[in-house]
């Protein structure tokens, strides 16, 4: 859930990763053919650092970076169904799920650290600029403040 939450991708990237392509050495998650064939790499923050250095000593060895405690990589069902668990638990009443966590980090990139929408576009993997602009929404209210200082 951390990878979706603080690198922004997309459920079946998370569960692809391959050991090799979390690079804690140089920060950086290396999502290899993710959605539209393309490949990039995305910085690990430090919320996500912490997390993904205590699955690394725990992990069990398995094909992917991401496995039950078994070795077995993990399916798309199994986390839907965890997103959904935590969320109750959390006393959300609403439905969550997978990709919301990727919509949070998006939000959060543009909103909160004022990410040029250009590069949330290449950190999402987004072919078009438009899918990235539905973020905008988060920094809307500050524009409209800034704009009326103008007057």
């Amino acid at each position: 859930m951390a990878v979706m939450l603080y690198a922004g991708l997309r459920c079946a990237e998370a569960l692809a990763l391959k050991p090799r392509d979390v690079d804690m050495e140089g920060y950086l998650i290396r999502v290899v053919r993710g959605k539209g064939g393309k490949d990039r790499n995305v910085p690990i923050e430090a919320a996500l650092e912490h997390a993904l250095r205590d699955w690394r000593a725990i992990r069990p060895a398995g094909p992917t970076f991401f496995t039950t405690l078994g070795g077995a990589p993990l399916g798309g069902r199994y986390v839907r169904e965890m997103v959904g668990r935590c969320a109750r638990k959390a006393g959300i009443a609403e439905r969550v799920h997978p990709h919301l966590l990727r919509h949070t980090c998006a939000t959060y990139w543009i909103g909160e650290r004022r990410l040029p929408v250009h590069e949330v576009q290449l950190l999402l993997g987004h072919a078009r600029l438009s899918s990235t602009e539905r973020y905008l929404h988060a920094v809307l209210p500050d524009l409209v403040t800034k704009m009326r200082s103008w007057r």
